[in-house]
């Protein structure tokens, strides 16, 4: 019975605008407003004002935090208080009511204080992103689809890890949002592959990475996704560990666009493919894999790497040849060899022999 639903230009579950608040469980009615009245009778000029998290939120805030602010500031003042109390500065967020009413920036919270005291006569928020992360799949492709034929203001994204086709989290966000907000959003997910993973864009058989994406003018979501959504009118994002050797998706396509990637000249990768050696011609179609590889790797990684691939016995070992049948040192890196060895599209290609590793006589 969780579903969602826009209020005033953000996404909420009807969960949110129906839990009673949890500071309300700490003290009766009639205990909070005698509270209230007292320091009212005291300090007129100020707010009593209770704020809690939004389902779904991983902001870090307690279960439920009680402030005091001044009805002369504005909400954009309180916000920026906020931010910096939480030690979330840089994070879009919102203010909700308790009615589901999102707070406009302008508003000074005496209006706001006026328009959404309780009868306790305290002022309950929820805090949450400007990002609606939605769980359900059904759910998700028909927020999608009215976010898009109606111009809400939000951009559909699906983050997946690199290399699978499972959802990690479809999001509705903001298209004033940018990708560094999103991955300030991700750092505090347990879902994350490890503090060295890095995010990218795959779309249009051509891939961008997240560094290049934080510039905020080409970062915002609106310009990502007129010129990078699918063909289903999703926005997907890739999270890749920065691992020495990676192997990407079986498709042509994305051989092709990670091999492309890899030619630029500030990568620090290279495309290279190890095909098993055939002695006789004839038989099965030799063993293959296609691989994107850091540069500095030393061909001994190279090589321990390809052996677990292949699941080898401990006493069996490997020999790289390039395709001109030169044996390569072990000690050499890649990067040393792929200036003169690499074919026109910039691949750099091996061939490798299984033998055993200690010799008998």
């Amino acid at each position: 019975d969780v579903y969602k639903r826009q209020v005033h230009g953000t996404f909420l579950c009807k969960q949110d605008m129906e839990t009673e608040f949890t500071a309300k469980r700490d003290r009766t009615f009639e205990e909070r407003l005698e509270k209230a009245n007292e320091y009212y009778s005291k300090f007129p000029a100020k707010v009593l004002m209770v704020i809690e998290r939004s389902s779904g939120s991983s902001l870090p805030l307690p279960e439920s935090k009680k402030l005091i602010v001044d009805r002369n500031d504005s909400v954009s003042q309180v916000k920026q208080n906020l931010a910096g109390h939480l030690g979330i500065q840089g994070t879009p967020f919102e203010l909700i009511t308790a009615d589901g009413t999102r707070l406009e920036s302008t508003e000074l919270m005496k209006s706001v204080f006026g328009r959404h005291m309780d009868e306790d006569k305290y002022l309950y928020l929820r805090i949450t992103e400007q990002l609606n992360v939605i769980e359900d799949e059904e759910q998700f492709l028909k927020e999608k689809a009215q976010a898009v034929e109606e111009n809400k203001g939000f951009v559909p994204i699906v983050i997946r890890k690199d290399g699978e086709n499972k959802d990690l989290w479809r999001c509705l966000v903001k298209r004033e949002m940018s990708l560094p907000h999103i991955k300030r959003w991700l750092e505090r997910q347990a879902k994350v592959l490890a503090p060295n993973c890095f995010m990218f864009l795959l779309a249009k058989q051509t891939i961008l990475p997240f560094s290049e994406l934080e510039v905020p003018s080409e970062a915002k979501f609106e310009t990502l996704y007129e010129n990078w959504r699918n063909d289903d009118g999703v926005l997907v994002l890739r999270l890749r560990s920065e691992a020495d050797v990676q192997e990407p998706e079986k498709s042509d396509d994305r051989w092709l666009a990670e091999v492309a990637f890899a030619r630029r000249p500030d990568s620090k990768h290279v495309a290279v493919v190890l095909k098993e050696y055939q002695r006789k011609k004839g038989g099965d179609a030799p063993q293959a894999f296609r691989l994107i590889v850091r540069r500095e790797l030393p061909i001994s990684k190279l090589i321990e790497e390809l052996k677990n691939r292949l699941n080898l016995a401990a006493d069996k070992t490997l020999f790289l040849f390039l395709r001109s049948k030169k044996l390569v040192l072990p000690v050499a890196k890649l990067g040393e060899i792929l200036e003169r060895n690499a074919d026109s599209e910039g691949i750099l290609s091996f061939d490798y022999s299984e033998t055993s590793a200690l010799g008998s006589f």
